[in-house]
């Protein structure tokens, strides 16, 4: 049993073929699929324009392995409707995989972090969300969109994904986890593997550069590609 646990596609109304061919093989080669939030993006869409798009082209192969949608902070429950169940078979805000006597518990992580983030990412959250619904908005949401995307393209996928400020934040989350149960996130779109600290974050897959996390038999791995 092969299980895919990928999070942080962002995914909008706006479709990427290279991005969709590559989601479409790693789902196509896994048993088990668990989305592990911000599927989809409600700072930069909504779920209607969403579950319209093309990206939609990847809902039966999603359906076929049963795969289950745990919600992040981009994409909260409030934000989608029963049109999950095009996608998935299960939702919730987390879950436990259980290969006795390994336990791995995944959820997003967004609210492990909540309170607990840099002053200026707290900010910049709390000014997004009280941005009205406008044509100021789109064009604010689109320009913060564009100035990601000239991040990853000029600094390189590493070095937004792999700053301080993330693996601070991946290091935070990792302090909370006590107990025998092996931790997975997401959310810091920073990806890391720490089998002793029972710790695994799926990083993101974004702008051309992917990871996520295999569980072959119990037996958890971190990929990191291109696309």
């Amino acid at each position: 049993m092969k299980t895919l646990i990928f999070s942080d596609t962002h995914l909008t109304c706006k479709f990427d073929e290279d991005k969709f061919i590559f989601l479409r093989k790693i789902i196509d080669s896994s048993d088990q699929v668990i989305i592990n939030g911000d599927f989809w993006d409600a700072w930069f869409t909504n779920f209607d324009n969403f579950v319209t798009s093309k990206w939609n082209k990847l809902f039966p192969l999603l359906l076929k392995r049963k795969a289950i949608y745990l919600y992040g902070n981009h994409d909260p429950a409030e934000k989608c409707d029963s049109r999950v169940n095009l996608f998935s078979a299960k939702t919730g805000k987390s879950y436990d995989l259980i290969f006795p006597p390994k336990i791995y518990h995944i959820e997003h992580g967004h609210k492990i972090l909540k309170g607990k983030r840099s002053k200026f990412l707290e900010t910049y959250g709390l000014l997004l969300d009280k941005v009205d619904r406008s044509s100021v908005k789109k064009i604010f949401y689109n320009f913060l969109h564009f100035l990601e995307y000239l991040g990853y393209k000029l600094i390189g996928t590493s070095l937004m994904t792999e700053s301080k400020v993330a693996k601070r934040s991946n290091e935070i989350i990792k302090q909370t986890n006590q107990g025998k149960r092996f931790l997975i996130c997401g959310d810091t779109h920073c990806a890391e593997m720490d089998i002793n600290g029972l710790f695994a974050n799926s990083g993101c897959i974004n702008y051309g550069g992917a990871s996520f996390l295999l569980i072959n038999d119990g037996e958890i791995t971190l990929h990191r590609e291109s696309y």
